[in-house]
């Protein structure tokens, strides 16, 4: 959602913030945000929204003029009709994070596991990257019929072996989990087919 014009050009200087939103899920609740954020001349840069078993949520990234406060921006949230009693955040992004590099395609795999549902899969899983230093740059899970299933988007780093990590974690996993791991061009090719 673009607010910049040839007659109203974007402010230079601009704060940058990201907004989390969180409500039973209806309709509307994105257009309402975005509205919001709008009226404030904020311009939209990110957006996830998820339903998690009727349960909106929302994180976004937006730039607002230096002199937007966080305050105003949430009393504008909070003062939709639309979302009383919503929950919203705010965290002011530092202004080193905001010029990062877009995450490279070259290092970024997916990966996906499922197994009998039971308490710490998601824990295990992402100790496991953390201990090896991958980052998750997305995730996907959902349980349903007693089997848990997760998607991940991972980066890599280049000195990792992506081979003999793939069967490092089938290794560790099974068999309580099944594990794949897939480059994320090929995972994007094979599921558009």
């Amino acid at each position: 959602m673009k607010s910049t014009s040839a007659q109203e050009p974007h402010p230079a200087a601009t704060r940058r913030y990201a907004i989390s939103v969180m409500f039973r899920d209806q309709v509307g609740i994105v257009a309402d945000v975005a509205s919001a954020i709008q009226r404030l001349q904020g311009n939209l840069l990110d957006v996830s929204q998820s339903v998690l078993q009727s349960y909106f949520s929302m994180i976004l990234l937006a730039d607002f003029r230096q002199e937007t406060q966080e305050e105003q921006i949430l009393q504008a949230l909070r003062s939709l009709p639309s979302l009383q009693g919503a929950s919203f955040g705010i965290l002011a992004c530092p202004e080193s994070a905001t010029d990062t590099a877009p995450v490279s395609r070259d290092d970024t795999y997916v990966l996906t596991a499922s197994g009998p549902d039971r308490p710490g899969m998601v824990a295990s899983l992402s100790a496991y990257l953390k201990e090896r230093d991958i980052n998750i740059v997305d995730l996907s899970s959902r349980s349903h019929e007693g089997i848990y299933t997760m998607i991940w988007q991972i980066q890599i780093p280049p000195a990792l072996d992506v081979q003999k990590l793939q069967r490092s974690m089938q290794l560790a996993f099974q068999p309580n989990m099944e594990i794949g791991l897939r480059h994320d061009a090929l995972f994007r090719v094979t599921n558009e087919i």
